[in-house]
């Protein structure tokens, strides 16, 4: 007899690992940013917990909005795009952002997320935004649950008493205890076979202490919010070389992700360390506001890699005669970008694991 069998014959059906049933890797939500969800692995994995944490203005809430844009998006029994869908039980599922502040619909609108379908809570203290993370992930019907920010789940002790009350370690007692009740429930969905993902945006802190060099930052919150992420992600912007020359506001935002060692830790599957990439924070010749521009890069890896054929410039199995003709094809039908960005990671990533099979 097996020892999960003596064990749940002797108490109660416990939940084992078995690779059949839950695979080797975990299906990955893309943001349709080329570059960042290449270094990630094809995007942000579903079942575990990730972190995008940076300063100000880092492009922290950018990737949550386009990760909830694809979550809307996506068949979640298969994890391919709805419009490539072709699996018998196509399943839609809502996204559930946990806002602290105050979230632009306007502006999510840009990134493609559909607004009417979005699930937005907005928690007036800690405790109840554990309570409602908790409860929205337990849901069927839920896929994605992002909070935006950690580092503003406040215990409701410190808005409540006197300014000068002492409450020390209540804050990261409730940030352990969001981060423990989100495990436990993200693998009770595994048992029940629910996929659901979480990530959380954080902010950044110097750190106090650092006489031996290395990094002069890390996140705010406690022990478990800088450790129990499977997946950790730095953000940083840059300075854009693309100014509006009337208002001298940025055409173009820069930003920069960057994998720190947990996630490596953890074994991701990661293709590299850092990205960079642009997105248009406002209208252009060439790029609506919300956009990625990213062709150039895209096009480069998929060369690279021997999925163009540059004779006919067939790519996905569709001719398209010139180069102009395959990039002017991207830029028009953002649907048919978002696939090829898509096959040409998951491509690579077949690559990293030692598959050679061609998109």
């Amino acid at each position: 007899m097996k020892i999960q069998d003596i064990i749940n014959d002797k108490k109660k059906m416990y939940s084992f690992y078995v690779p059949e049933e839950y695979g080797r890797d975990f299906p990955r939500i893309p943001t349709g940013i080329f570059a960042w969800d290449l270094i990630v692995g094809s995007g942000v994995p579903v079942g575990v917990t990730s972190s995008i944490y940076g300063p100000e203005g880092g492009g922290k809430s950018t990737i949550i909005t386009y990760l909830l844009s694809s979550a809307q998006n996506i068949c979640w029994n298969c994890f391919e795009y709805l419009w490539d869908c072709q699996c018998d039980q196509q399943t839609k599922k809502k996204a559930v952002i946990v806002q602290t502040e105050r979230f632009d619909l306007d502006w999510a609108e840009k990134f493609g997320v559909d607004v009417d379908e979005l699930v937005l809570a907005e928690p007036c203290s800690g405790e109840e935004a554990v309570d409602i993370i908790y409860e929205c992930i337990q849901a069927e019907d839920c896929g994605l649950v992002a909070l935006d920010s950690f580092s503003r789940v406040v215990p409701e002790t410190e808005i409540t008493e006197p300014a000068l009350s002492n409450h020390v370690g209540t804050r990261a007692k409730l940030h352990t205890k969001l981060i423990n009740k989100v495990k436990s429930a993200l693998i009770n969905n595994k048992r029940k076979g629910q996929n659901t993902a979480f990530v959380a945006t954080n902010q950044m802190r110097a750190k106090i202490g650092n006489t031996w060099g290395g990094a002069t930052d890390e996140p705010t919150g406690c022990f478990a919010s800088k450790h129990d992420w499977h997946l950790s992600c730095r953000m940083s912007q840059l300075k854009s070389p693309y100014t509006d020359k009337e208002t001298e506001l940025p055409t173009y935002g820069k930003f920069k992700a960057s994998i720190i060692s947990p996630g490596i830790k953890r074994k991701l599957l990661t293709l590299g360390g850092t990205a960079e990439f642009y997105i248009a924070m406002q209208d252009t010749a060439s790029h609506s506001t919300g956009q990625v521009f990213d062709e150039k890069t895209t096009f480069d890896y998929a060369d690279n890699a021997g999925l163009i054929d540059r004779n006919s410039w067939k790519f996905l199995g569709t001719e398209y005669g010139t180069k102009t003709a395959l990039m002017q094809h991207w830029q028009e039908n953002p649907q048919a970008f978002l696939t090829a960005k898509k096959r040409i990671i998951e491509h690579y990533a077949k690559l990293k694991k030692g598959k050679t099979d061609e998109v």
